[in-house]
């Protein structure tokens, strides 16, 4: 008997093949927000104005 003749390899196919495919979107999407982050010139200008902010608080 063949593997794609037996039910019970349907089911278990049937049952892995969602799970499998949501795991790989869920490391995608993992890996594109963990590389997408503001540039370094960003950060600086942030820390300069809080800052100037604290400064003008005195």
């Amino acid at each position: 008997m063949s593997e794609s003749a037996d039910p019970n390899y349907q089911s278990a196919r049937m049952l892995l093949l969602p799970a499998l495919n949501e795991m790989i979107d869920i490391i995608t999407t993992r890996t594109a927000a963990i590389q997408t982050h503001p540039p370094f010139l960003i950060w600086c200008m942030l820390f300069a104005i809080a800052l100037a902010c604290a400064g003008l608080t005195r």
